[in-house]
């Protein structure tokens, strides 16, 4: 290390910020990033201007030595790993790491840091599990490791982080049994998706007020959320969970964005909210094996605007109230691969700026309601009840059946004739063709997550691109 004179800061800690440049490779250090202007000919804590970016120290009232307080690098793509001897920098509050290349372990003496509020090593390569010893970390608030490759399982122990109110492991390979939370007591957002956690939805802090637990294998029921008082945001898509969405749930006071679909639900319980009801705004739900006739009490949810049904097993007819929502407050409605039966609401061709899907097939699906395409179809739909035909169907359709004929928009028309034992075939084979377009939503919800990680990784790619280009053209101006 370069001599320095009166050197105020801690020499430990000077150390410690050379080994951590070092463990950097040099050519992912572009002229302009905050690395680079590291001159360790200067002191880090006493160092002012352009020196030293990403460091903030302490300053001692009396003649000890300054510590740092606060590493906070810029996000430019360093390739490199993190050393253990980050450890040494006892008095961090303040470690930000975000979207970079850091790769291999978390080090383990992390846990030395123990008056650190802010740990973010989101967007990097991280891999393997989250340090034993994070449990230390007790004045910690913010976690975020988000975006890497980590795997494992949580620390038990990690509800020891008792200042915790944020924490994201999203993005990883983490697996397991996500362990009891409930002494996380000031917790307010956790985010756990995109894992292959699994088992049962553990106990939770009741301070939570966002929730994000999809892209897992969680199962079981969701009587751990129904205490939840303070939820505003819940997000359990993409599971395995069973049973009813409560009503419990859907009482919830606070709860605004409401997504439990694809997961393996029967039954929707809502009850009348005329007088007081939740601020629900947004429910989804499609993609389950929800039963019975569409929940009239929907209408009911004062502040809901929109609702997705779609790829269940409704049947009977579309309440004629959901028309009137349409035109007042519901901005998207969508019912489609459902088995529902009977006239559209005569409100349906009217709402011009409300998108309602109902799936006769592929080539009704996005379609907006109101324009012309779709005026046309409901007036079809009104000629063929007068025909005396069978009533409109939202059932999926069956080509192959030769007893199927099909509208002019490729939509299956049954007639009354059809022996009841059809009927049950096309409905089996229906719930087939519901089942598989589940799965293709889910492969392509999948396949759109990795997508938007690529673009997220290479608009980083091209950021580096660009600074290394910038570098050589600042080299070359000099020269």
């Amino acid at each position: 290390m370069p001599s320095q004179t009166n050197s105020s800061t801690l020499e430990s800690d000077t150390q410690a910020l050379v080994e951590i440049k070092s463990a950097i490779d040099p050519n992912s250090i572009p002229p302009s990033s905050y690395l680079n202007s590291w001159d360790f000919t200067m002191d880090p804590c006493e160092s002012t201007g352009s020196q030293f970016l990403g460091i903030l120290c302490n300053l001692p009232l009396d003649n000890s030595s300054s510590r740092v307080t606060a590493l906070d690098l810029d996000s430019i793509g360093y390739d490199g790993f993190l050393t253990p001897v980050i450890g040494n920098l006892t008095e961090l509050t303040v470690l930000n790491l975000d979207n970079n290349n850091f790769r291999g372990p978390i080090p383990e003496t992390i846990s030395n840091l123990r008056k650190l509020i802010r740990l973010t090593l989101s967007d990097n390569f991280f891999t393997g599990p989250i340090p034993l010893g994070i449990s230390a970390l007790k004045n910690l608030q913010h976690l975020d490791v988000s975006f890497n490759r980590l795997s494992g399982a949580i620390p038990t122990n990690i509800s020891g982080l008792r200042s915790l109110n944020y924490m994201s492991l999203s993005n990883n390979a983490f697996a397991g049994r996500v362990p009891d939370l409930t002494g996380l007591w000031q917790l307010q957002t956790i985010d756990l998706s995109i894992n292959q956690f699994y088992g049962d939805i553990p106990n939770l802090p009741i301070s939570l007020r966002k929730i994000y637990f999809n892209h897992n294998i969680l199962s079981g029921h969701m009587t751990p959320l129904k205490g939840l008082k303070m939820l505003k945001w819940l997000d359990i898509s993409d599971n395995r969970l069973s049973g009813a969405i409560s009503k419990d749930i859907m009482s919830l006071k606070g709860i605004v964005h409401l997504n439990v679909s694809y997961n393996r639900f029967t039954a929707l319980e809502v009850i009348n909210y005329s007088l007081e009801g939740p601020m629900l705004q947004l429910l989804e739900a499609q993609g389950n094996h929800l039963r019975g006739h569409l929940p009239l009490n929907l209408v009911t949810l004062k502040n809901l605007t929109s609702v997705n049904l779609a790829n269940n097993q409704f049947y009977g007819i579309i309440p004629n109230e959901y028309g009137t929502k349409v035109m007042t407050s519901w901005t998207r409605l969508y019912l489609d691969n459902n088995f529902l039966t009977g006239d559209l609401p005569p409100e349906f061709a009217l709402q011009t700026n409300v998108r309602v899907e109902f799936g006769i097939d592929d080539s009704i699906n996005d379609e907006t309601v109101g324009n012309a395409t779709m005026g046309e179809f409901s007036s079809s739909i009104a000629d063929e009840n007068k025909t005396g035909e069978s009533s409109f169907d939202l059932v999926c359709k069956q080509d192959q059946d030769e007893n199927v004929t099909q509208d002019s928009y490729g939509g299956d028309i049954i007639p009354s004739a059809i022996p009841a034992n059809e009927h049950d075939k096309i409905r089996e084979l229906s719930q087939q063709l519901a089942l598989e377009k589940r799965r293709s939503a889910t492969y392509k919800r999948h396949l759109e997550l990795l997508f938007e990680h690529i673009e997220e990784h290479n608009d980083s790619l091209s950021k580096r691109i660009q600074n290394v280009v910038d570098s050589v053209k600042e080299m070359e101006t000099k020269e």
